[in-house]
């Protein structure tokens, strides 16, 4: 068996460090964001009021970790790695990318909620 020489480790090195870079980044702009953003205290989520506003918010987030306990089951299931749970059912995949997109759609109004208000 061959070790990797350093050459070949040298792209996975520098997608790191443009993936720290990125996220450097991103976290650069939502600081400013947040720095110099003025909130709209009467921004509503789906007509709600402040109040209710953040109790949907609340229960949106909720729903989503929820979700997201239910993806993390489903991802160790696909990968053989549940106890005492045999082989994934077919149906396992398709579910898991179902529930991801759901997820992901869930969470664009507490994201525009939280940015926004």
């Amino acid at each position: 068996m061959t070790t990797p020489s350093a050459s070949s480790r040298s792209p996975v090195a520098v997608q790191l460090v443009a993936i720290g870079l990125l996220a450097a980044a991103v976290t650069g702009v939502l600081y400013a964001y947040g720095t110099l953003h003025t909130p709209d205290y009467n921004f509503s989520l789906f007509g709600q009021d402040t109040e209710n506003a953040l109790k949907l918010k609340s229960l949106l987030a909720t729903i989503a970790v929820a979700g997201a306990v239910a993806q993390v089951l489903l991802a160790l299931w696909l990968y053989r790695k549940l106890p005492l749970v045999g082989g994934p059912a077919r149906s396992v995949g398709p579910i898991h990318r179902v529930i991801g997109t759901v997820l992901f759609a869930l969470t664009l109004p507490i994201a525009v909620h939280c940015m926004l208000a």
